[in-house]
Formats: C-alpha cells, structure tokens, sequence
C-alpha cells in the first residue's frame, strides 16, 4: 500500500498534548447624570471593553512545543438610556445601544 511507505516522512510530528494560555482584560464604566429643571430627568450610560487572547500550545513527543492557534477578540459595547420627566399621562425612555467587535483566529 502506497500510504503505509511515507509515515512521518514529510516532518509531522505526533503531538502529545496541548495546553491553553490565555490573557484576559475587561474594563466597564458606567455613568449616570440627573438634571434639575428641564424635561430630561436623567442620563446613564455604561461602556464595556475587551481584550481577550489565548494560544493552543502543542507539546511533542520530542519535548518541543509551538503555537498551533491563536485566537483573539477585541470589543467595546457601549448603552445610553435617557429618561424624560413625566408630562401629564405622558412619559419615555430613549436608549442607544453600540457594539463593535473584531475576531482573528490565525494557525492551524
């Protein structure tokens, strides 16, 4: 059989094992401001930020070891509410919600 003549010629090794790094950061604000005298009652806000990574570390058999795949992930999310005062049967809330991330896994 054609297949069983080449094993591991081409340089691959068998890996052993593989073990995660990982680093994360998050960092959330949140705000709220109550106004006097006007039709706004008040503001909040909040915002949210991530920094997220981790490597799949392969251990081989020989003893050596590389990073197989990178994984990473970056985002903010950010919400307004704005809440108006009551004006006879009427009241509101006005919200803003933003989020934007970016995801790159890179390797095998």
């Amino acid at each position: 059989d054609h297949d069983d003549d080449h094993g591991d010629e081409h340089g691959e090794e068998e890996v052993e094992f593989v073990r995660l790094a990982l680093d994360q950061q998050r960092y959330d604000f949140k705000g709220e401001y109550r106004f006097q005298n006007s039709w706004i009652e008040s503001i909040r806000g909040t915002v949210g930020i991530t920094d997220y990574e981790h490597s799949e570390i392969e251990f081989f058999e020989d003893g050596g070891a590389e990073v197989g795949t990178l994984f990473s992930n970056e985002g903010i999310e950010s919400r307004f509410v704005l809440t108006r005062k009551p004006t006879g049967d009427w009241s509101g809330v006005y919200g803003l919600q933003i989020g934007d991330s970016e995801f790159s896994a890179t390797g095998e």
